[in-house]
């Protein structure tokens, strides 16, 4: 639902405040983001499986290839790291912009879903929260699977959620059950 407008004012479109939330969590993500590699070793981890998926030798570790299929991560976020890298992605700050581009789409989605179930005024309370939120500004300065599997639970969670009250609600609840099993392919408890 669109914002009450005040007599002879047109309402803001959720989709321009959408937008000028996002703009302002990039506004602060991106001077705060770090160009320097993470000194754990999950980041080199994610990116040796993605080289590894990348190059065509399969998804093993790329300084022993002769161990068995890993088996620590799941597949999905080195194989999006490995899109990546084809399409010529190679520096450290390319894949965290990655992981920022990520955050702000979890940002985005929050901010759908809470305007579906609470409207645009709640909705950009909360999506503005979140992006100020020092854990979401953290994960965009590491190349981790927390972002992609955030956005993909979010997305999980605003499609069971639009089903609810859609028409047919079939494709949002195939769309629920995608999302779900991509985060379980990108994270594991």
């Amino acid at each position: 639902p669109a914002p009450k407008a005040e007599s002879g004012t047109r309402p803001i479109p959720p989709a321009m405040i959408l937008a000028v939330v996002a703009l302002v969590h990039l506004a602060i993500a991106l001077p705060a983001l770090s160009p320097a590699p993470h000194n754990g070793g999950d980041n080199a981890g994610y990116l040796s499986l993605a080289y590894s998926v990348a190059s065509g030798s399969g998804y093993v570790e790329a300084w022993d290839p002769a161990l068995a299929p890993h088996t620590k991560y799941p597949p999905l976020y080195p194989a999006l790291l490995a899109g990546a890298m084809g399409l010529g992605a190679e520096s450290w700050i390319t894949f965290k912009l990655l992981s920022l581009l990520l955050v702000t789409i979890s940002v985005m989605v929050c901010f759908a879903w809470v305007r579906d179930r609470r409207g645009v005024a709640l909705a950009t309370g909360v999506a503005l929260v979140l992006a100020f939120s020092p854990a979401f500004l953290w994960s965009t300065n590491w190349i981790l699977s927390d972002p992609l599997f955030l956005a993909l639970t979010l997305a999980c969670l605003w499609s069971f959620h639009r089903s609810e009250y859609v028409a047919v609600p079939s494709r949002w609840i195939v769309a629920g059950c995608a999302f779900a099993i991509l985060s379980t392919f990108t994270r594991t408890a």
